[in-house]
């Protein structure tokens, strides 16, 4: 069973952190998080109970790291990054996740649109200053293609030559 989290409009403003009241998170994943195989690799297993539904965020457009085969997110007012919302995450998990973004992003709590049109809070990776957001959209069917293989070998998630983000270049 899926639970669907609220929080005032105004949460992202408060800066809260999102958790239910098992202490479980919500995540709002718009780029390679949005693979089952990575996500598998970095948290290990999704938890029983978890939800997982697509969603967007506003005021945002996924955009390719300029040189890189991953995205970050780009203000852009009118535009919605796609991507999907997953429930229940432990703090363990949460933990492995700031791990795998590294010191490129910033975990936030935003509000972000499901399918259905709700809106509920959950935390999503925003870029730092340093990252820079191109031009060039960024699409999971097409990094899914053209780029999944390359991504999971050279990060080191799937490769056992390498540790994990061992490779920061490649994520």
């Amino acid at each position: 069973m899926a639970h669907h989290l609220r929080l005032p409009m105004n949460a992202a403003a408060w800066g809260m952190k999102l958790f239910d009241r098992r202490g479980k998170h919500c995540f709002f994943f718009y780029g390679t998080l949005m693979d089952p195989d990575v996500r598998r690799l970095v948290l290990g297993t999704e938890p029983a109970g978890a939800g997982i539904f697509p969603a967007s965020l506003p005021g945002f457009a996924v955009r390719y790291v300029v040189g890189e085969r991953y995205p970050a997110l780009q203000a852009k007012p009118g535009a919605a990054a796609p991507g999907i919302v997953i429930t229940a995450l432990s703090p363990g998990q949460a933990r492995a996740l700031d791990r795998y973004e590294g010191n490129g992003y910033r975990r936030e709590t935003r509000l972000v649109c499901l399918a259905d049109r709700r809106r509920i809070a959950a935390m999503v990776y925003l870029p730092m200053t340093h990252l820079n957001a191109g031009r060039r959209p960024w699409s999971y069917q097409t990094w899914r293609r053209k780029d999944k293989a390359h991504f999971l070998w050279a990060s080191g998630l799937n490769n056992p030559l390498r540790g994990f983000g061992a490779d920061r270049q490649a994520r």
